[in-house]
């Protein structure tokens, strides 16, 4: 009783800042220090709140996955967010919101429309769609409901249009899956899932993939990656992940109304899932692997593929677009050749453009 007595009263004087007191909280994990740990769970629940500020919610995520690490149920919770039948409607809500208050997805796509339409000549359009199967009875929901709309939008300005929808594991795909034709205009365009794509082997199935897209000889492969790190020693990497996500709240918050339900989906779905991973799951159960643009560029040059110089007109109608549309704390710049996109100067995402090298075997 003492004991206990004597780490809230140390909490209580140390930790007014309640990041400093997260930190705190992840060297307790660490050194499985059970008594100190609860402790700061219940100070923590109080400065938590699903309904409160950026800083709330993000608490709220923040210790509930050290405490899953802790408890050893990690794997588990992650499991049962995955389980989660999330509608087709819901995840267009999603990416509505995000297309409206961030320039993330409306400047990637408008990047890569810019450089496919330099290339697209032909007189029909042919899309392969890839994902993973979806858990439950319907594996394919998600990829034949993106080929649906697809269709019915093609079909509106009487553009010949063909789908092909793949519901595999990126390992299991082969060339006969795609269905490629001979003298097709072919572009591999990658927006930020490779994170989560196995990275520790040496053949790790992130080099299998980057040496399969680079047998296909694309004409253009379009790379964006969330570019982040996350140290292995357990600290580190708690403090990296809750920087890192403080961005994330931080723009939710800033632009959406806390009893916005999309955003309660956003914060409670989508990045409760990913903090969950980062920080609760170890081994085959780590799914989120992200790296930093400079890592990804290493290795999409190991794979021979040279990158496709930025165009200064294209970089510059870009940030034209983002001051015009997009609050004043958002950035965008180039760098090595890809185009990074950020909030408050920090780099969170980064596309690039790149093709096989030539006489690379």
């Amino acid at each position: 009783m003492k004991a206990n007595m004597r780490i809230k009263q140390t909490v209580k004087e140390h930790f007014t800042d309640v990041k400093d007191l997260l930190i705190h909280y992840s060297h307790m994990v660490a050194t499985s220090d059970c008594q100190a740990a609860e402790e700061i769970i219940k100070q923590l629940r109080k400065q938590s709140s699903p309904d409160g500020d950026s800083t709330h919610r993000l608490v709220l995520v923040l210790a509930d996955a050290p405490e899953a690490r802790f408890t050893g149920t990690g794997s588990e919770t992650y499991n049962r967010f995955v389980s989660k039948r999330i509608s087709t409607s819901d995840i267009l809500n999603i990416q509505y919101l995000l297309m409206t208050v961030t320039p993330f997805l409306r400047a990637t796509y408008g990047i890569a429309k810019d450089r496919i339409l330099k290339l697209d000549g032909v007189v029909k359009l042919k899309i392969s769609g890839i994902d993973f199967p979806r858990p439950g009875f319907c594996p394919t929901e998600r990829v034949d409901e993106t080929g649906r709309r697809l269709a019915e939008y093609a079909k509106s300005f009487n553009a010949p249009f063909e789908y092909n929808g793949i519901v595999s594991k990126w390992d299991e795909i082969c060339n006969e899956d795609l269905k490629i034709e001979k003298d097709e205009l072919l572009v591999v365009n990658s927006t930020y899932r490779f994170r989560q794509l196995e990275s520790i082997a040496s053949d790790s199935l992130r080099n299998q993939v980057l040496n399969f897209i680079h047998g296909l000889t694309p004409k253009l492969f379009l790379h964006g990656v969330v570019s982040a790190s996350f140290n292995p020693f357990f600290v580190t990497h708690f403090r990296q992940v809750m920087l890192h996500y403080a961005s994330m709240f931080g723009i939710v918050d800033a632009f959406v109304p806390r009893e916005n339900k999309v955003r309660q989906l956003i914060e409670r779905e989508m990045l409760a899932r990913e903090v969950l991973n980062l920080i609760a799951c170890e081994g085959a159960a780590s799914v989120e692997r992200p790296e930093t643009y400079k890592q990804w560029h290493l290795r999409n040059m190991q794979a021979v593929f040279e990158q496709i110089p930025v165009e200064s007109a294209l970089l510059g109608r870009s940030q034209k677009k983002l001051k015009a549309n997009f609050d004043n704390r958002y950035f965008m710049e180039g760098d090595s050749n890809w185009i990074l996109l950020g909030w408050r100067g920090k780099v969170l995402l980064a596309l690039s453009m790149c093709k096989p090298k030539k006489g690379a075997a």
